[in-house]
């Protein structure tokens, strides 16, 4: 958000507020609630590390999690889509209607993130998290300088679309730190 009112305004980062605001509602409240029921049993089943028969249980539970935070992601996006703009008008008013046709890009890079986010739930329950160190800070890097060269050249759709590009990178690095270090589960 500072960089987006340092080279733009702060009616912007209103505007940028508006629709994170949204895409959380569509993407992140779905997913955090889904983590409170599919957590517990993913840990309990990767606790015992002896027993494959259990690792290979929860790697199941783990994928129908994935899969179904996917299904969230693709439902979101088509409601953001095709409902958006009443969204926007809704909560934010008449004046930000016309940013409305950046929710559903938003919405797609926050659930290619939250995507990446339940990849990360293997290595967690493993209690390996340092391997996901490279993906976390590269993508923090990798945000602050495209948000800096976006929003200079393109505005605030160019934070936009740093958002889906952070996502893309995000999802793609912690699967192939999963491949690399856990066996999967990876895209």
């Amino acid at each position: 958000r500072w960089i987006i009112e340092k080279y733009l305004s702060t009616a912007d980062v209103g505007i940028y507020s508006l629709l994170m605001v949204l895409s959380n509602v569509l993407i992140a409240t779905p997913y955090g609630i889904g983590a409170q029921f599919v957590l517990p049993p993913i840990y309990e089943k990767f606790s015992d590390k002896e027993n494959r028969v259990a690792r290979a249980q929860g790697d199941r539970y783990l994928r129908m999690f994935v899969i179904g935070i996917a299904v969230i992601v693709g439902v979101a996006v088509f409601v953001s889509a095709v409902f958006g703009r009443v969204m926007v008008l809704v909560v934010g008013g008449e004046k930000y209607v016309g940013e409305s046709y950046l929710l559903p890009l938003l919405v797609l890079g926050g659930g290619f993130f939250h995507i990446g986010q339940s990849l990360c739930l293997k290595g967690l329950a493993l209690n390996r998290p340092r391997i996901y160190a490279i993906p976390k800070v590269g993508g923090g890097f990798l945000a602050v300088g495209m948000n800096i060269l976006m929003v200079n050249w393109f505005g605030l759709p160019g934070v936009v679309w740093t958002v889906l590009v952070i996502g893309v990178y995000y999802l793609v690095a912690v699967s192939l730190t999963n491949r690399l270090f856990l066996q999967g589960p990876e895209i």
